[in-house]
Protein backbone atom coordinates (compact mmCIF):
# COMPACT_ATOMS: atom_id res chain seq x y z
CA UNK A 1 0.00 0.00 0.00
CA UNK A 2 1.08 3.47 -0.11
CA UNK A 3 0.98 4.02 3.47
CA UNK A 4 -2.24 6.15 3.82
CA UNK A 5 -4.39 4.85 6.63
CA UNK A 6 -7.73 6.47 5.78
CA UNK A 7 -8.29 8.46 2.76
CA UNK A 8 -6.00 11.93 2.36
CA UNK A 9 -7.43 15.02 4.26
CA UNK A 10 -5.72 18.20 3.08
CA UNK A 11 -4.12 19.17 -0.09
CA UNK A 12 -0.61 18.22 1.29
CA UNK A 13 -1.54 14.04 1.63
CA UNK A 14 -3.42 14.79 -1.54
CA UNK A 15 0.10 15.65 -3.53
CA UNK A 16 1.67 13.19 -1.56
CA UNK A 17 -0.71 10.34 -2.98
CA UNK A 18 0.17 11.84 -6.02
CA UNK A 19 3.69 11.86 -5.93
CA UNK A 20 3.59 8.68 -4.55
CA UNK A 21 1.97 7.62 -7.66
CA UNK A 22 4.24 8.82 -9.79
CA UNK A 23 7.15 6.91 -8.43
CA UNK A 24 4.71 4.00 -8.99
CA UNK A 25 4.14 4.58 -12.56
CA UNK A 26 8.03 5.02 -12.74
CA UNK A 27 8.97 1.54 -10.80
CA UNK A 28 6.68 0.08 -13.16
CA UNK A 29 8.41 1.69 -16.06
CA UNK A 30 11.56 0.06 -14.89
CA UNK A 31 10.00 -3.45 -14.70
CA UNK A 32 9.95 -3.89 -11.51
CA UNK A 33 8.99 -6.95 -9.62
CA UNK A 34 7.04 -5.39 -6.99
CA UNK A 35 4.60 -3.04 -7.73
CA UNK A 36 2.50 -1.48 -4.99
CA UNK A 37 -1.35 -2.21 -4.90
CA UNK A 38 -4.35 0.39 -3.62
CA UNK A 39 -7.27 -1.07 -2.07
CA UNK A 40 -10.65 -0.03 -3.48
CA UNK A 41 -11.42 1.07 0.00
CA UNK A 42 -9.08 4.27 -0.69
CA UNK A 43 -11.47 5.27 -2.90
CA UNK A 44 -15.00 4.96 -1.67
CA UNK A 45 -16.72 8.21 -1.58
CA UNK A 46 -13.68 10.35 -2.81
CA UNK A 47 -13.96 11.31 -6.00
CA UNK A 48 -11.19 13.54 -7.12
CA UNK A 49 -8.42 10.70 -6.43
CA UNK A 50 -6.91 8.73 -9.92
CA UNK A 51 -5.85 5.61 -8.38
CA UNK A 52 -4.25 3.19 -10.77
CA UNK A 53 -3.84 -0.64 -9.73
CA UNK A 54 -1.15 -2.95 -10.98
CA UNK A 55 -0.75 -3.34 -15.11
CA UNK A 56 -4.10 -0.70 -15.40
CA UNK A 57 -3.56 1.32 -18.33
CA UNK A 58 -2.76 4.83 -17.50
CA UNK A 59 -5.45 8.20 -17.36
CA UNK A 60 -5.15 10.69 -19.63
CA UNK A 61 -5.88 14.13 -18.31
CA UNK A 62 -9.38 15.18 -17.12
CA UNK A 63 -10.27 11.94 -15.51
CA UNK A 64 -13.02 11.12 -13.30
CA UNK A 65 -13.66 8.36 -10.83
CA UNK A 66 -17.28 6.46 -11.05
CA UNK A 67 -18.22 3.58 -8.50
CA UNK A 68 -16.91 0.41 -9.04
CA UNK A 69 -20.72 -1.30 -10.18
CA UNK A 70 -21.08 1.89 -12.44
CA UNK A 71 -18.48 1.51 -14.71
CA UNK A 72 -19.82 1.57 -18.56
CA UNK A 73 -19.09 2.15 -22.07
CA UNK A 74 -16.50 1.61 -24.94
CA UNK A 75 -16.22 4.85 -25.34
CA UNK A 76 -13.73 5.01 -22.17
CA UNK A 77 -11.10 3.29 -21.08
CA UNK A 78 -11.35 1.55 -17.98
CA UNK A 79 -9.25 0.61 -15.41
CA UNK A 80 -10.33 -1.89 -12.14
CA UNK A 81 -11.33 0.93 -9.97
CA UNK A 82 -13.82 2.43 -12.02
CA UNK A 83 -12.00 5.33 -13.47
CA UNK A 84 -13.48 6.81 -17.08
CA UNK A 85 -10.47 8.37 -19.21
CA UNK A 86 -11.01 9.18 -22.94
CA UNK A 87 -10.52 6.00 -25.06
CA UNK A 88 -9.27 7.83 -28.57
CA UNK A 89 -10.56 6.79 -31.55
CA UNK A 90 -8.19 4.74 -33.22
CA UNK A 91 -9.74 5.80 -37.47
CA UNK A 92 -12.32 8.46 -36.77
CA UNK A 93 -15.13 8.64 -39.63
CA UNK A 94 -15.63 11.67 -42.09
CA UNK A 95 -18.61 13.32 -42.39
CA UNK A 96 -19.44 11.47 -45.83
CA UNK A 97 -18.26 8.33 -44.05
CA UNK A 98 -21.03 8.35 -41.08
CA UNK A 99 -23.91 9.51 -43.64
CA UNK A 100 -23.24 6.61 -45.63
CA UNK A 101 -23.39 4.58 -41.97
CA UNK A 102 -26.16 6.17 -41.20
CA UNK A 103 -28.08 5.69 -44.29
CA UNK A 104 -27.64 1.98 -44.18
CA UNK A 105 -28.05 1.65 -40.93
CA UNK A 106 -31.78 2.69 -42.12
CA UNK A 107 -32.21 1.18 -45.34
CA UNK A 108 -33.04 -1.80 -45.81
CA UNK A 109 -35.57 -4.41 -46.29
CA UNK A 110 -38.43 -1.94 -44.71
CA UNK A 111 -38.22 0.23 -47.75
CA UNK A 112 -39.03 -2.39 -49.79
CA UNK A 113 -42.42 -2.92 -47.64
CA UNK A 114 -43.28 0.45 -47.73
CA UNK A 115 -45.81 -0.81 -50.32
CA UNK A 116 -47.57 -3.21 -48.01
CA UNK A 117 -47.05 -0.70 -45.61
CA UNK A 118 -49.09 1.56 -47.32
CA UNK A 119 -51.82 -1.18 -48.50
CA UNK A 120 -52.57 -1.06 -44.32
CA UNK A 121 -52.76 2.70 -44.90
CA UNK A 122 -54.41 4.05 -47.53
CA UNK A 123 -52.79 6.39 -50.51
CA UNK A 124 -53.61 9.58 -48.68
CA UNK A 125 -53.18 8.44 -45.32
CA UNK A 126 -50.12 6.43 -46.21
CA UNK A 127 -47.74 9.42 -46.83
CA UNK A 128 -48.85 11.83 -44.53
CA UNK A 129 -48.48 9.50 -41.20
CA UNK A 130 -44.99 8.11 -42.78
CA UNK A 131 -44.08 12.37 -42.65
CA UNK A 132 -45.42 12.67 -38.63
CA UNK A 133 -43.74 9.31 -37.66
CA UNK A 134 -40.36 10.26 -39.35
CA UNK A 135 -40.41 14.34 -38.10
CA UNK A 136 -41.07 12.36 -34.47
CA UNK A 137 -38.27 9.63 -35.30
CA UNK A 138 -36.03 12.37 -36.41
CA UNK A 139 -36.87 14.55 -33.29
CA UNK A 140 -36.40 11.50 -30.92
CA UNK A 141 -32.89 10.99 -32.26
CA UNK A 142 -31.86 14.58 -31.54
CA UNK A 143 -33.33 14.93 -28.42
CA UNK A 144 -31.41 11.75 -27.50
CA UNK A 145 -28.29 13.15 -28.74
CA UNK A 146 -29.13 15.99 -26.47
CA UNK A 147 -29.45 14.28 -23.33
CA UNK A 148 -25.88 12.43 -23.99
CA UNK A 149 -24.62 15.72 -24.83
CA UNK A 150 -26.02 17.40 -21.54
CA UNK A 151 -25.16 14.12 -19.60
CA UNK A 152 -21.68 14.48 -20.74
CA UNK A 153 -21.16 18.12 -19.54
CA UNK A 154 -23.07 17.69 -15.89
CA UNK A 155 -20.75 14.62 -15.19
CA UNK A 156 -17.86 15.95 -16.85
CA UNK A 157 -17.60 12.99 -19.04
CA UNK A 158 -14.91 13.01 -21.94
CA UNK A 159 -17.18 11.60 -24.38
CA UNK A 160 -21.01 11.31 -25.00
CA UNK A 161 -22.46 7.93 -23.12
CA UNK A 162 -23.71 5.36 -25.33
CA UNK A 163 -27.62 4.74 -25.93
CA UNK A 164 -28.10 2.59 -22.64
CA UNK A 165 -25.93 4.53 -20.90
CA UNK A 166 -27.60 7.28 -21.96
CA UNK A 167 -30.81 6.05 -20.49
CA UNK A 168 -29.43 5.14 -17.45
CA UNK A 169 -27.63 8.01 -16.47
CA UNK A 170 -30.83 10.40 -17.41
CA UNK A 171 -33.12 8.38 -14.73
CA UNK A 172 -30.24 8.06 -12.13
CA UNK A 173 -30.70 12.34 -12.65
CA UNK A 174 -33.73 12.87 -12.55
CA UNK A 175 -36.33 13.33 -9.67
CA UNK A 176 -36.87 10.29 -7.55
CA UNK A 177 -39.73 8.61 -9.37
CA UNK A 178 -37.48 7.63 -12.19
CA UNK A 179 -34.56 7.10 -10.16
CA UNK A 180 -35.99 3.64 -8.94
CA UNK A 181 -36.47 2.45 -12.33
CA UNK A 182 -33.17 3.13 -13.21
CA UNK A 183 -31.54 -0.62 -12.56
CA UNK A 184 -34.49 -2.26 -14.89
CA UNK A 185 -34.07 0.77 -17.80
CA UNK A 186 -30.48 -0.04 -17.67
CA UNK A 187 -30.85 -3.85 -18.55
CA UNK A 188 -34.44 -3.45 -20.61
CA UNK A 189 -32.46 -0.69 -22.82
CA UNK A 190 -29.11 -3.01 -23.35
CA UNK A 191 -31.72 -6.36 -24.04
CA UNK A 192 -34.09 -4.33 -26.42
CA UNK A 193 -30.96 -3.10 -28.57
CA UNK A 194 -29.52 -6.26 -28.97
CA UNK A 195 -33.00 -8.16 -29.59
CA UNK A 196 -33.61 -6.06 -31.98
CA UNK A 197 -30.44 -5.77 -33.73
CA UNK A 198 -30.09 -9.17 -34.06
CA UNK A 199 -33.98 -9.42 -35.07
CA UNK A 200 -33.21 -7.96 -37.94
CA UNK A 201 -30.27 -9.91 -38.94
CA UNK A 202 -32.36 -12.80 -38.78
CA UNK A 203 -34.79 -11.41 -41.53
CA UNK A 204 -31.55 -10.68 -43.32
CA UNK A 205 -31.41 -14.23 -43.17
CA UNK A 206 -34.70 -15.10 -44.11
CA UNK A 207 -35.05 -12.56 -46.53
CA UNK A 208 -31.90 -13.50 -48.82
CA UNK A 209 -32.13 -17.13 -48.52
CA UNK A 210 -35.97 -16.64 -49.92
CA UNK A 211 -34.92 -14.29 -52.68
CA UNK A 212 -32.20 -16.87 -53.64
CA UNK A 213 -34.32 -19.51 -53.96
CA UNK A 214 -37.24 -17.92 -55.93
CA UNK A 215 -34.51 -16.90 -58.37
CA UNK A 216 -32.61 -20.67 -59.34
CA UNK A 217 -35.99 -21.94 -59.25
CA UNK A 218 -36.77 -20.97 -62.45
CA UNK A 219 -33.92 -22.34 -63.73
CA UNK A 220 -34.96 -25.99 -61.92
CA UNK A 221 -32.38 -25.55 -59.78
CA UNK A 222 -34.57 -26.89 -56.31
CA UNK A 223 -33.11 -26.44 -52.81
CA UNK A 224 -34.15 -25.86 -49.11
CA UNK A 225 -34.04 -22.75 -48.44
CA UNK A 226 -31.98 -23.92 -45.06
CA UNK A 227 -29.29 -24.57 -47.84
CA UNK A 228 -28.87 -21.00 -49.25
CA UNK A 229 -28.72 -19.91 -45.60
CA UNK A 230 -25.53 -22.01 -45.18
CA UNK A 231 -23.87 -21.00 -48.27
CA UNK A 232 -25.02 -17.00 -46.95
CA UNK A 233 -23.47 -17.65 -43.58
CA UNK A 234 -19.98 -17.60 -44.38
CA UNK A 235 -19.57 -14.26 -45.81
CA UNK A 236 -21.93 -12.80 -43.44
CA UNK A 237 -19.33 -14.16 -40.87
CA UNK A 238 -16.64 -12.71 -42.41
CA UNK A 239 -17.95 -9.34 -42.52
CA UNK A 240 -18.80 -9.17 -38.88
CA UNK A 241 -15.09 -9.88 -38.35
CA UNK A 242 -14.26 -6.30 -38.83
CA UNK A 243 -14.42 -4.22 -35.22
CA UNK A 244 -14.33 -1.23 -36.69
CA UNK A 245 -16.69 1.12 -38.61
CA UNK A 246 -13.90 2.82 -40.32
CA UNK A 247 -13.47 -0.54 -42.65
CA UNK A 248 -16.95 -1.31 -42.51
CA UNK A 249 -17.36 1.90 -44.46
CA UNK A 250 -16.73 0.43 -48.04
CA UNK A 251 -19.26 -2.45 -47.10
CA UNK A 252 -21.63 -0.32 -45.84
CA UNK A 253 -21.23 1.94 -49.57
CA UNK A 254 -21.54 -1.18 -51.29
CA UNK A 255 -24.64 -1.83 -49.52
CA UNK A 256 -26.20 1.26 -50.01
CA UNK A 257 -25.12 1.33 -54.06
CA UNK A 258 -26.87 -1.95 -54.64
CA UNK A 259 -30.18 -1.23 -52.47
CA UNK A 260 -30.40 2.04 -54.29
CA UNK A 261 -29.86 0.28 -57.40
CA UNK A 262 -32.33 -1.95 -56.91
CA UNK A 263 -34.80 0.92 -55.37
CA UNK A 264 -34.00 2.96 -58.75
CA UNK A 265 -34.55 0.12 -60.96
CA UNK A 266 -37.87 -1.54 -58.64
CA UNK A 267 -39.19 1.93 -59.07
CA UNK A 268 -38.47 2.72 -63.04
CA UNK A 269 -40.22 -0.51 -63.67
CA UNK A 270 -43.17 0.25 -61.05
CA UNK A 271 -43.53 2.82 -63.01
CA UNK A 272 -44.83 1.30 -66.23
CA UNK A 273 -48.69 1.75 -67.21
CA UNK A 274 -49.68 3.18 -63.59
CA UNK A 275 -53.64 3.00 -62.56
CA UNK A 276 -55.27 5.89 -61.67
CA UNK A 277 -55.31 7.65 -58.11
CA UNK A 278 -59.04 6.85 -57.85
CA UNK A 279 -58.37 2.99 -58.17
CA UNK A 280 -56.86 2.70 -54.84
CA UNK A 281 -58.32 3.48 -51.15
CA UNK A 282 -56.92 6.21 -50.26
CA UNK A 283 -58.15 5.26 -46.16
CA UNK A 284 -57.51 1.68 -44.94
CA UNK A 285 -59.18 0.54 -42.08
CA UNK A 286 -58.41 1.21 -38.24
CA UNK A 287 -57.65 -2.58 -37.73
CA UNK A 288 -54.71 -2.49 -40.40
CA UNK A 289 -53.19 0.54 -39.19
CA UNK A 290 -51.10 -1.20 -36.80
CA UNK A 291 -49.62 -2.71 -38.98
CA UNK A 292 -48.23 0.18 -41.24
CA UNK A 293 -47.05 1.76 -37.97
CA UNK A 294 -44.80 -1.42 -37.31
CA UNK A 295 -43.44 -1.32 -40.98
CA UNK A 296 -42.84 2.34 -40.97
CA UNK A 297 -41.05 2.72 -37.16
CA UNK A 298 -38.97 -0.52 -38.35
CA UNK A 299 -37.78 1.42 -41.76
CA UNK A 300 -36.70 4.04 -39.60
CA UNK A 301 -35.35 2.32 -36.66
CA UNK A 302 -31.69 3.00 -36.41
CA UNK A 303 -31.15 4.90 -32.91
CA UNK A 304 -29.28 2.62 -31.50
CA UNK A 305 -26.64 3.75 -34.34
CA UNK A 306 -26.50 7.35 -33.87
CA UNK A 307 -24.59 7.74 -30.85
CA UNK A 308 -22.19 5.38 -31.86
CA UNK A 309 -21.72 6.94 -35.09
CA UNK A 310 -21.44 10.48 -33.61
CA UNK A 311 -18.99 9.21 -31.01
CA UNK A 312 -16.40 7.41 -34.28
CA UNK A 313 -16.51 11.28 -35.83
CA UNK A 314 -13.81 13.42 -36.48
CA UNK A 315 -15.48 16.64 -36.16
CA UNK A 316 -18.86 15.45 -34.34
CA UNK A 317 -19.86 19.32 -34.12
CA UNK A 318 -21.10 18.07 -38.03
CA UNK A 319 -23.52 15.52 -36.73
CA UNK A 320 -26.64 17.47 -35.36
CA UNK A 321 -26.33 20.40 -36.72
CA UNK A 322 -29.05 21.80 -39.05
CA UNK A 323 -27.33 20.92 -42.45
CA UNK A 324 -25.78 17.73 -40.31
CA UNK A 325 -25.61 13.82 -40.77
CA UNK A 326 -28.53 12.94 -39.11
CA UNK A 327 -30.73 15.55 -40.76
CA UNK A 328 -29.56 15.02 -44.45
CA UNK A 329 -29.87 11.03 -43.60
CA UNK A 330 -32.98 11.12 -42.13
CA UNK A 331 -34.46 13.12 -45.04
CA UNK A 332 -33.31 10.84 -47.88
CA UNK A 333 -34.38 7.85 -45.80
CA UNK A 334 -38.06 9.54 -45.40
CA UNK A 335 -38.07 10.61 -49.18
CA UNK A 336 -37.20 7.08 -50.06
CA UNK A 337 -39.56 5.57 -47.93
CA UNK A 338 -42.39 7.91 -49.12
CA UNK A 339 -41.36 7.39 -52.78
CA UNK A 340 -41.40 3.47 -52.36
CA UNK A 341 -44.68 3.27 -50.46
CA UNK A 342 -46.76 5.20 -52.86
CA UNK A 343 -45.55 4.07 -56.09
CA UNK A 344 -45.82 0.40 -54.97
CA UNK A 345 -49.24 0.75 -53.81
CA UNK A 346 -50.46 2.86 -56.60
CA UNK A 347 -48.80 0.31 -59.32
CA UNK A 348 -49.63 -3.48 -57.61
CA UNK A 349 -52.41 -2.36 -55.03
CA UNK A 350 -53.69 -5.02 -52.42
CA UNK A 351 -52.09 -7.39 -54.24
CA UNK A 352 -48.57 -5.65 -53.33
CA UNK A 353 -46.09 -8.05 -51.57
CA UNK A 354 -44.23 -7.82 -48.11
CA UNK A 355 -40.95 -7.02 -50.95
CA UNK A 356 -41.99 -4.72 -53.63
CA UNK A 357 -39.11 -6.62 -55.83
CA UNK A 358 -41.20 -9.83 -55.67
CA UNK A 359 -43.91 -7.96 -57.65
CA UNK A 360 -41.73 -7.03 -60.65
CA UNK A 361 -43.02 -8.89 -63.71
CA UNK A 362 -41.13 -12.22 -63.98
CA UNK A 363 -40.57 -12.17 -67.89
CA UNK A 364 -38.59 -9.27 -67.88
CA UNK A 365 -35.18 -9.82 -67.16
CA UNK A 366 -34.29 -6.61 -65.09
CA UNK A 367 -36.85 -8.06 -62.17
CA UNK A 368 -34.17 -11.17 -61.34
CA UNK A 369 -31.42 -8.28 -61.67
CA UNK A 370 -33.16 -6.33 -59.25
CA UNK A 371 -33.35 -9.10 -56.78
CA UNK A 372 -30.16 -10.08 -57.09
CA UNK A 373 -28.95 -6.67 -56.75
CA UNK A 374 -31.07 -5.72 -53.34
CA UNK A 375 -30.07 -9.73 -52.00
CA UNK A 376 -26.16 -8.40 -52.32
CA UNK A 377 -27.52 -5.36 -50.45
CA UNK A 378 -28.83 -6.97 -47.45
CA UNK A 379 -26.28 -9.54 -47.01
CA UNK A 380 -24.06 -6.23 -46.48
CA UNK A 381 -26.57 -4.65 -44.64
CA UNK A 382 -26.17 -7.51 -42.05
CA UNK A 383 -22.68 -6.36 -40.41
CA UNK A 384 -23.48 -2.58 -39.69
CA UNK A 385 -26.72 -3.77 -37.96
CA UNK A 386 -24.40 -6.23 -36.17
CA UNK A 387 -21.90 -4.13 -34.83
CA UNK A 388 -23.88 -2.09 -32.15
CA UNK A 389 -25.18 -6.01 -30.72
CA UNK A 390 -21.76 -7.18 -30.48
CA UNK A 391 -19.93 -4.17 -29.32
CA UNK A 392 -22.81 -3.88 -26.19
CA UNK A 393 -22.56 -7.71 -25.73
CA UNK A 394 -18.28 -7.60 -25.92
CA UNK A 395 -18.71 -4.42 -23.03
CA UNK A 396 -20.91 -6.98 -21.23
CA UNK A 397 -18.67 -10.19 -21.68
CA UNK A 398 -15.17 -8.18 -20.75
CA UNK A 399 -16.88 -6.22 -17.80
CA UNK A 400 -18.20 -10.04 -16.22
CA UNK A 401 -15.31 -12.38 -17.63
CA UNK A 402 -12.83 -10.00 -18.29
CA UNK A 403 -9.98 -8.96 -19.24
CA UNK A 404 -8.79 -11.94 -21.10
CA UNK A 405 -5.48 -12.85 -22.48
CA UNK A 406 -6.19 -12.84 -25.92
CA UNK A 407 -9.11 -10.42 -26.16
CA UNK A 408 -9.32 -9.94 -30.15
CA UNK A 409 -10.03 -13.87 -30.06
CA UNK A 410 -12.20 -13.79 -27.37
CA UNK A 411 -14.06 -10.78 -29.65
CA UNK A 412 -13.87 -13.04 -32.33
CA UNK A 413 -15.23 -16.01 -31.15
CA UNK A 414 -17.73 -14.19 -29.27
CA UNK A 415 -19.43 -12.58 -32.87
CA UNK A 416 -18.65 -15.98 -34.61
CA UNK A 417 -21.43 -17.35 -31.82
CA UNK A 418 -23.81 -13.93 -32.45
CA UNK A 419 -23.73 -14.71 -35.89
CA UNK A 420 -24.40 -19.04 -35.99
CA UNK A 421 -27.00 -17.80 -33.09
CA UNK A 422 -28.84 -15.79 -35.52
CA UNK A 423 -28.06 -18.57 -38.93
CA UNK A 424 -29.64 -21.00 -35.65
CA UNK A 425 -32.64 -19.23 -35.08
CA UNK A 426 -33.66 -17.84 -38.58
CA UNK A 427 -33.26 -21.88 -40.10
CA UNK A 428 -34.78 -23.75 -37.18
CA UNK A 429 -37.82 -21.74 -35.61
CA UNK A 430 -40.92 -21.72 -38.13
CA UNK A 431 -42.33 -18.41 -38.89
CA UNK A 432 -39.73 -16.69 -37.34
CA UNK A 433 -40.94 -13.38 -38.65
CA UNK A 434 -44.12 -13.38 -36.90
CA UNK A 435 -41.95 -13.37 -33.85
CA UNK A 436 -39.40 -10.53 -34.83
CA UNK A 437 -42.72 -8.42 -35.94
CA UNK A 438 -43.66 -9.15 -32.17
CA UNK A 439 -40.46 -8.08 -30.38
CA UNK A 440 -40.09 -5.13 -33.15
CA UNK A 441 -43.38 -3.94 -32.22
CA UNK A 442 -41.84 -3.65 -28.54
CA UNK A 443 -38.42 -3.15 -28.43
CA UNK A 444 -37.82 -0.70 -32.14
CA UNK A 445 -41.04 1.01 -30.27
CA UNK A 446 -39.53 1.34 -26.86
CA UNK A 447 -35.53 2.26 -28.43
CA UNK A 448 -36.98 4.79 -31.38
CA UNK A 449 -39.55 6.45 -28.83
CA UNK A 450 -40.55 5.36 -25.60
CA UNK A 451 -36.86 6.42 -24.35
CA UNK A 452 -35.81 9.33 -25.73
CA UNK A 453 -39.03 10.96 -24.88
CA UNK A 454 -38.79 9.40 -21.46
CA UNK A 455 -35.14 10.62 -21.04
CA UNK A 456 -35.86 14.14 -22.16
CA UNK A 457 -38.62 14.33 -19.44
CA UNK A 458 -36.21 13.24 -16.72
CA UNK A 459 -33.42 15.95 -16.92
CA UNK A 460 -36.28 18.68 -17.22
CA UNK A 461 -38.19 17.44 -14.22
CA UNK A 462 -35.65 17.11 -11.83
CA UNK A 463 -35.10 19.29 -9.02
CA UNK A 464 -33.32 23.04 -9.54
CA UNK A 465 -30.37 22.17 -7.01
CA UNK A 466 -29.58 19.23 -9.19
CA UNK A 467 -29.01 21.28 -12.57
CA UNK A 468 -32.41 20.58 -14.27
CA UNK A 469 -32.18 20.43 -18.24
CA UNK A 470 -33.57 24.19 -19.32
CA UNK A 471 -34.32 25.22 -22.72
CA UNK A 472 -35.93 28.52 -24.58
CA UNK A 473 -38.54 25.81 -26.53
CA UNK A 474 -39.24 24.01 -22.92
CA UNK A 475 -43.39 24.38 -23.66
CA UNK A 476 -42.62 22.77 -27.21
CA UNK A 477 -40.71 19.82 -26.14
CA UNK A 478 -43.11 19.13 -23.40
CA UNK A 479 -45.56 18.76 -26.19
CA UNK A 480 -43.61 16.62 -28.32
CA UNK A 481 -42.16 14.73 -25.78
CA UNK A 482 -46.21 13.79 -24.81
CA UNK A 483 -47.07 13.33 -28.70
CA UNK A 484 -44.03 11.02 -28.40
CA UNK A 485 -45.10 9.35 -25.78
CA UNK A 486 -48.20 8.51 -27.58
CA UNK A 487 -47.45 6.98 -30.05
CA UNK A 488 -44.97 4.74 -28.92
CA UNK A 489 -47.96 3.80 -26.65
CA UNK A 490 -50.18 3.25 -29.62
CA UNK A 491 -47.11 0.57 -31.39
CA UNK A 492 -46.92 -0.75 -27.67
CA UNK A 493 -50.60 -1.81 -27.55
CA UNK A 494 -52.07 -2.49 -30.83
CA UNK A 495 -48.75 -3.58 -32.50
CA UNK A 496 -48.10 -6.53 -30.35
CA UNK A 497 -51.67 -7.45 -30.09
CA UNK A 498 -51.83 -7.47 -33.93
CA UNK A 499 -48.23 -9.60 -33.93
CA UNK A 500 -49.77 -12.16 -31.03
CA UNK A 501 -53.27 -12.52 -33.33
CA UNK A 502 -51.44 -12.96 -36.17
CA UNK A 503 -48.94 -16.00 -34.20
CA UNK A 504 -52.12 -17.46 -32.68
CA UNK A 505 -53.69 -17.38 -36.48
CA UNK A 506 -50.62 -19.35 -37.67
CA UNK A 507 -50.23 -21.40 -35.24
CA UNK A 508 -53.49 -22.39 -34.32
CA UNK A 509 -55.90 -22.61 -37.12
Amino acid sequence: MFGFESLPKNGADYITLLLLYHHHHIIRKQKMQETPQIDDKYIQNFEPLLLIKDDDPIPEKDAIIIPLDKRTSRTYGRNSIGELFPRKKKLPTTFLETLIHLVKGNLGGGAFAMGDAFKNAGLLLGPVLTVVLGVICIYSNHILVNCAEYIRAKKKLPADPTFPETVELCFENGPLAFRRWTPLVRLSAKVFIVITQLGFCCVYFVFVSSTAQTILEKYNIEYDVRVYMAIMFFPVLLSCFIRTLKFLTPISLLSNVCLISGIVFTLYLSTDELPPVSSRRLFSTWDTLPLFFGTVIYSFEGISLVIPLKNEMKEQKNFSRPLGVLNIGMLVIMAILLTMGTLGYLKYGDSVLGSLSLNLPKENPFSMVVQIVVGIGIVFSYALQFYVAADLLWEELQGACGPFKHPVFMELLLRACMVLLTFVLAAVVPNIGLFISLVGAVSSTALALLYPALCDIALRTCPEAEGRLKTKDELFRYIMDGITLLVALFGFTFGAYCSVSSIVKEFFH
